[in-house]
């Protein structure tokens, strides 16, 4: 069973694709949702100024801020991927005790 996204992690997945400059379908593919989904996600990202459709109406570009947007999750995903790692660690520390104290 696969992990649940979360809302930042899917909007991240349709700017990294939005940023080739792509259309609808190449972003839906991409951030692997369907096409009401994408609808949803693409007018709320366009409400909050992250994207904009280009001079043909067909394809996206992210805007200075949606690149703030990205730059910041990459930080956010570094930071948690370092921060998951640690707990890991802690915990097979933990686990080690706990059984020094058994056996």
């Amino acid at each position: 069973m696969g992990r649940h996204r979360e809302k930042i992690d899917i909007i991240a997945s349709i700017l990294t694709e939005a940023e080739k400059g792509s259309g609808k379908t190449h972003i839906m593919y991409y951030a692997n949702l369907n096409y009401d989904q994408l609808r949803k996600y693409i007018s709320e990202i366009s409400e909050r100024g992250l994207v904009v459709l280009d001079g043909s109406q067909r394809h996206f570009q992210v805007t200075d801020l949606g690149r703030t947007f990205l730059e910041t999750y990459k930080k956010y995903f570094k930071a948690t991927k370092q921060t998951a790692r640690q707990l890991n660690e802690v915990s097979a520390m933990k686990k080690l005790l706990e059984n020094m104290l058994i056996g």
